[in-house]
């Protein structure tokens, strides 16, 4: 279900929907790190957000 913490969300290909689909129902949030703008776009347009962390750019709850 959509909403402010949730948004719709975009089908992802690959190994990285088949990560997304096996950390869903283990994970309550799912964390990653770049530093890249590319991979930072990336991120922002499936619905991750970014955070302030010494180990994680961006975080989305599952």
């Amino acid at each position: 279900m959509a909403g402010p913490d949730k948004p719709l969300r975009r089908p992802w290909g690959g190994a990285a929907g088949r990560l997304l689909g096996l950390a869903e129902g283990r994970f309550h949030t799912l964390r990653l790190r770049t530093e890249t703008e590319a991979a930072a776009a990336f991120y922002a347009r499936h619905g991750f957000r970014a955070v302030t962390a010494a180990d994680a750019t961006h975080a989305r709850a599952l």
